[in-house]
């Protein structure tokens, strides 16, 4: 299971992997490390915090 994770003013945030294909309308998959990343600096600028402060988890453990 992959999970984005990450601080806001508001508190943390978690956003998994499935919650995002699904709220985006497409087919759950597994990402590459290259769309992963796309995805973490795109949710950063909506986000209003820095790439660097998003971090990927796969099964809890970070990959990114």
């Amino acid at each position: 299971m992959i999970d984005f994770y990450f601080e806001t003013e508001t508190g943390a945030k978690r956003l998994p992997w499935a919650t995002l294909c699904e709220r985006c309308g497409i087919d759950f998959y597994m990402p590459t490390t290259w769309e992963l990343v796309m995805i973490r600096d795109q949710l950063a600028e909506r986000e209003g915090v820095s790439a660097d402060q998003i971090e990927i988890r796969q099964n809890g453990l970070a990959i990114l």
